[in-house]
């Protein structure tokens, strides 16, 4: 149990994870999006649509499997306790869920399409490219957002008297995520417009 205001260790964590998750898979996003057909005879505005909508639900799915692994498998004083379990599940419930998306969107609905060059999974037809999205991503995020986690308490009680009870100190955070997330975006818009113009629009099938 915390004290008044003393800020909980598991907050920054878990808010330098959702962050890292984001900005993560906003970069797979981009760069994993030459192995669907939408690169090939689409429009870099449509390109950058399906990019930021995918990152938007990859980052809804990462805080749904950090919330679920912390359920099953966390403890009170996460993350100084039983942090690799909850990391684990993190990671197998965000793959879990990806193998499943796939193949419903892939196989059954076919809401999207691999492009040729795109490996998949045998037996499954899952795509190397995703499935590896989510055993590197969430794990490397969790990894990050650990980093200087649970000072002592006198800090950390100093650190909210400095911005009123962490609501200064939070909005800060978030401020300068978002403008990471922002030159994040900025590049890819960048690097899919100069793609496009250099191999004049891409193939179309």
């Amino acid at each position: 149990m915390t004290g008044e205001g003393v800020l909980p260790a598991w907050l920054p964590v878990i808010r330098r994870y959702l962050l890292a998750a984001g900005a993560g898979n906003l970069v797979w996003e981009f760069a994993q999006m030459p192995l669907y057909t939408l690169w090939h005879g689409s429009t870099w505005r449509q390109i950058l649509f399906a990019a930021l909508h995918c990152t938007a639900g990859d980052l809804g799915i990462a805080a749904g499997a950090l919330a679920l692994a912390l359920a099953l498998a966390g403890a009170s004083d996460w993350p100084d306790a039983r942090f690799i379990p909850v990391l684990l599940a993190t990671t197998g419930l965000g793959t879990g869920y990806t193998v499943y998306s796939e193949h419903l969107n892939v196989i059954v609905r076919q809401a999207w399409a691999y492009a040729p060059a795109m490996p998949v999974l045998p037996g499954l037809g899952t795509g190397l490219a995703p499935l590896t999205q989510w055993l590197v991503v969430p794990p490397l995020a969790l990894l990050w957002s650990r980093r200087g986690a649970a000072p002592p308490a006198s800090v950390r009680t100093r650190e909210s008297d400095m911005y009123g009870n962490g609501f200064m100190g939070g909005g800060m955070f978030w401020g300068m995520g978002l403008l990471w997330l922002l030159l994040l975006v900025l590049v890819g818009v960048g690097i899919i417009a100069l793609a496009k113009y250099i191999f004049g629009g891409g193939r179309r099938d």
